[in-house]
C-alpha cells in the first residue's frame, strides 16, 4: 500500500483515462480491508481503488472506485463495499437506539439456560419515542422489564429483574458495531456488585434485514455473583409479529 497525494493507493490496474467513477462513502477501521475485497472482486477488469489517507481511525472516510468494468457490475460492486464496510462499522448510540426502536414486536426462542422458560419477549416504544420497553416473560411470576433510552448522549438501560435488583447498563461504543450492540455495568440499585448476583453485561446482535429471510435477535446476557462472572446465557429468538 502506498501514500501519493495524500491518498492511500490499495490497487491499480490498467489505465485510468476516460474509465467510469463513482464516489462511495465508507466507514469503520475495517473499511480498507472491506475495499480490498471489493478489488478482488474485480476480477481481470481494470481498476484502481483510492482511499482517504488516515481512514484506519477515522469514524468515516471517502473512496473513489474507478472501472472499466459495466455499470452493472461496478453498482453491484459499490453496494457490496458499502454493505461490507456499513455492517462493521463503530455503533453511535443514537444509531443504536434508532435500531432498537425497530425491534418493537413480540420474539420468542430457546430458553437461555437450564431450568429457564423459553425465551420471550415483547418490544415497543413508549415514552412519546423516548424509550424502548422490553417485557420478559410477560404474564408470568417471572415477568421482568428492561427500559433503553438516552442519557445525555448515551444509550443506557435499566433492568427490573425477579431478584428484586434494578442493574443499569450502557452502551459500549468501541465494542458495538452496527448489528452487535455490547452493554457494559454502569451502577444500580438494591444490589452491591461484589456481593450479589446481578445482571452485568448484555450483548444484542439485530437482525441482518435481508428481505425474505427470518428476523432473528441474539442476546447473550451475563450476571456476575460475589464479584465474579456466571457462564454466559444466550437465545436466538424469530419475530412472531
Amino acid at each position: 500500500m502506498e501514500e501519493k497525494d495524500g491518498a492511500f493507493i490499495l490497487g491499480r490496474r490498467g489505465e485510468e483515462d476516460g474509465v467510469i467513477t463513482v464516489e462511495v462513502d465508507a466507514a469503520g477501521d475495517e473499511g480498507a480491508g472491506r475495499l480490498l475485497d471489493a478489488q478482488a472482486l474485480c476480477g481481470d477488469g481494470d481498476a484502481a481503488i483510492v482511499a482517504d489517507a488516515g481512514h484506519s481511525r477515522l469514524a468515516a472516510f471517502h473512496a473513489s472506485l474507478h472501472f472499466r468494468r459495466p455499470m452493472k457490475t461496478l453498482l453491484a460492486l459499490a453496494i457490496a463495499a458499502i454493505t461490507a464496510t456499513s455492517a462493521n462499522a463503530a455503533a453511535t448510540a443514537a444509531d443504536a437506539f434508532a435500531s432498537l426502536k425497530k425491534l418493537a414486536g413480540e420474539w420468542r426462542g430457546p430458553a437461555m439456560m437450564k431450568g429457564m422458560p423459553p425465551a420471550h419477549s415483547v418490544f415497543r416504544v413508549t415514552g412519546g419515542g423516548s424509550a424502548v420497553q422490553e417485557t420478559i416473560f410477560g404474564g408470568t411470576p417471572m415477568e421482568m422489564l428492561s427500559i433503553y433510552h438516552m442519557d445525555k448522549g448515551n444509550l443506557v438501560m435499566t433492568h427490573y429483574c425477579m431478584l428484586g435488583n434494578q442493574p443499569r447498563v450502557k452502551l459500549n461504543p468501541r465494542k458495538s458495531t452496527a448489528t452487535e450492540l455490547v452493554f457494559d455495568y454502569a451502577g444500580g440499585t438494591n444490589l452491591n456488585p461484589r456481593r450479589d448476583q446481578h445482571m452485568h453485561s448484555l450483548t444484542l446482535t439485530l437482525p441482518s434485514g435481508a428481505k425474505g429471510a427470518a428476523q432473528k435477535l441474539s442476546v447473550t446476557g451475563v450476571s456476575w455473583k460475589d464479584g465474579k462472572p456466571n457462564p454466559s446465557c444466550a437465545s436466538t429468538m424469530t419475530r412472531v409479529r
